[in-house]
C-alpha cells in the first residue's frame, strides 16, 4: 500500500480571534521568522509586517471609545494584518519543504 504524503499546513484559526490575540500571535510569528535561516526571503519585509501589527494595535486601542472612524480604521488594519499573515503562512509552507523542524521554527502552528 502506498503511503500518503501529508503536506504541512499552518493553522490560521487565530485570525478568527480578538484583535489583540491576532496582534500577539502575529508578533510571535514575526519574531520567530526574523533572522531565521529557514526563511531568508519572505514575500513581505518582516519590518513592514511588524509596523502593520503595531498600527493595528494602536487602532484597536483608539477604537475602544466606539468612534465610527476609529472602528473603521481598526477594521481596515485587521484586513491588512490578516492579508500579511496569510501571505507569510503560504511562504512558510513552500520554504519549509515539508521539513517539520523548519516549519515549527516559524511561529505558526
Amino acid at each position: 500500500m502506498k503511503a500518503i504524503k501529508k503536506t504541512i499546513r499552518p493553522s490560521l484559526n487565530f485570525l478568527r480571534a480578538t484583535g489583540l490575540e491576532i496582534v500577539s500571535k502575529g508578533q510571535d510569528i514575526v519574531s520567530h521568522m526574523t533572522g531565521n535561516p529557514d526563511y531568508p526571503h519572505p514575500p513581505i519585509e518582516l519590518s513592514a509586517a511588524k509596523a502593520a501589527l503595531d498600527s493595528y494595535a494602536v487602532a484597536i486601542a483608539e477604537s475602544a471609545d466606539g468612534g465610527k472612524k476609529a472602528i473603521a480604521e481598526r477594521d481596515r488594519q485587521r484586513v491588512i494584518v490578516s492579508d500579511i499573515l496569510r501571505k507569510l503562512s503560504a511562504y512558510v509552507v513552500l520554504a519549509c519543504n515539508d521539513d517539520i523542524v523548519a516549519f515549527l521554527s516559524n511561529g505558526f502552528e
